[in-house]
């Protein structure tokens, strides 16, 4: 459903330059070149028209909240995916072909002591996944954890960056890295063009849907969900993991 707002043209703006370094960095052949466009684009993406706003800073601040919001429905799906591609589906009588949340249930739980013998390492995942989301305080525990490595992860990558752009240093060790850089790029913009699709929020009521629309609704959910004393795994399933738009 189209939203009844337009996008400002600073985010499209944004948009489209994500996109296109994306592209670019895809094309290059070289892995420094890979990592530099993926940079490019994603700091792009969080820069702010507020020049004392550092874009580094806005890129840690909102990224680790905009990952770990659906950290736990990516978790679950791959789950998901996993039991159907063994055909272990059977197994599970509240199976659903189209969403995991069945997976959060007790007697899921209960019915995979059926695979332990023939898949343990399913029946592993199923007890783990829910020991470790099972009540609020493990819940924050969790995405805050998460958070903590995503801020590890995007320092050690700028690190990197900072080494080939100052040094030219070459490193024949940073393919994961890139790799890491270029989800963490397709993320956003998946994110993002799913916000403008299906969730157009203006928050601040300038007539406009815009990325910082998208970066400062994700930020309020995720520390609601943070000081929540009731939030549940059936909430955190809620939250929309959308891939599907570019990959």
């Amino acid at each position: 459903t189209a939203t009844a707002k337009p996008l400002d043209k600073v985010s499209l703006a944004k948009l489209q330059a994500g996109l296109r370094y994306l592209r670019v960095g895809s094309g290059a052949e070289e892995l420094e070149s890979k990592l530099l466009n993926y940079w490019i684009a994603i700091e792009y993406l969080f820069s702010s028209h507020d020049a004392s706003l550092d874009k580094t800073s806005r890129l840690q601040e909102y990224f680790n909240k905009i990952h770990s919001l659906s950290y736990a429905t990516r978790l679950f799906q791959d789950l998901h995916k996993s039991i159907a591609s063994l055909s272990l589906q059977t197994n599970f009588s509240l199976y659903d072909p189209t969403e995991c949340n069945y997976l959060s249930q007790v007697i899921t739980v209960k019915e995979s002591a059926t695979i332990v013998d023939d898949d343990p390492l399913v029946f592993y995942r199923v007890n783990t996944l829910n020991e470790r989301f099972k009540d609020f305080k493990a819940i924050k525990g969790e995405l805050e954890r998460h958070q903590l490595n995503l801020q590890r992860n995007l320092l050690r990558i700028y690190r990197i960056r900072n080494e080939i752009v100052h040094s030219a240093a070459k490193d024949k060790n940073i393919a994961d890295t890139t790799a890491h850089l270029k989800y963490y790029l397709i993320f956003v913009i998946n994110g993002f063009i799913d916000f403008i699709i299906n969730h157009p929020i203006d928050l601040d009521e300038d007539g406009s849907i815009s990325i910082d629309d998208y970066f400062h609704i994700s930020k309020i959910k995720m520390e609601s969900l943070l000081i929540s004393k009731t939030v549940t795994l059936s909430q955190l399933l809620a939250v929309s993991n959308r891939i599907d738009y570019l990959n």
